[in-house]
């Protein structure tokens, strides 16, 4: 479905409870939609996507746009394409060793980042790189909004449906007395995500959905 079919069901819904106000300008209508989309998506863990990015020499953090949460990361150098290991940052007192086996060049290449740190979405290479390279990364980012009348969400088409009723239930809000209305909504929309997560991890995606803890943990003191 198109934002403006989208658009239409979710003015449907609301003229059939009787509250339809002609009014109201689209852009409520399509901040509602928005909304739910973004909070469907993030409690679906998707979309699941690859991005490549330029990283200029001695950068530490790399910033990528929309990304959520990080699954897997690659360093690209001279058209050689090497996995790097991601951390689990524990912030406990006994650190020290752990914390100079990572930047002692005695261990590993210096400037050539081999582990990385994740954090919303920004991304610790370590070591520093001293020379510009490539990331590759993949992992669940945030949606792009939903602008134009054409545009489409980024999910199955039998799913659509949950997005105009949680921009119903959103609509709701300023309406104590629609309380019993919006449980049932509520319901309906959990259930429905909770498929919608089950034929995701089903996907082309599946072997990458459920990866394995991370397979190094560094204790840092603070």
């Amino acid at each position: 479905m198109t934002l403006a079919e989208l658009r239409d069901e979710l003015i449907r819904l609301i003229k059939y409870a009787s509250d339809y106000d002609p009014n109201t300008p689209l852009s409520l209508y399509t901040a509602l939609l928005n909304r739910a989309y973004i909070k469907i998506c993030g409690e679906a863990d998707h979309p699941h996507e690859r991005t490549t990015l330029p990283v200029p020499a001695n950068t530490e953090t790399v910033r990528v746009s929309r990304l959520r949460k990080t699954l897997r990361v690659w360093w690209i150098e001279n058209n050689t394409q090497r996995p790097l290991l991601p951390l689990r940052i524990r912030h406990r007192p006994e650190d020290t060793f752990a914390e100079y086996i990572l930047t002692n060049d005695a261990f590993f290449t210096p400037g050539i980042p081999h582990s990385y740190e994740a954090r919303g979405n920004r991304i610790r290479l370590i070591p520093i790189p001293n020379t510009s390279a490539q990331l590759h990364v993949e992992g669940i980012f945030v949606p792009s909004l939903l602008t134009l009348d054409t545009d489409e969400p980024d999910l199955p088409d039998n799913y659509h449906d949950l997005i105009y009723k949680l921009a119903y239930r959103y609509y709701l809000d300023p309406y104590p007395e629609r309380a019993q209305e919006r449980l049932l909504l509520e319901r309906e929309i959990k259930a429905g995500i909770a498929d919608l997560r089950r034929d995701l991890r089903t996907s082309l995606y599946s072997d990458t959905l459920n990866l394995p803890s991370a397979i190094q943990e560094v204790w840092r003191l603070r």
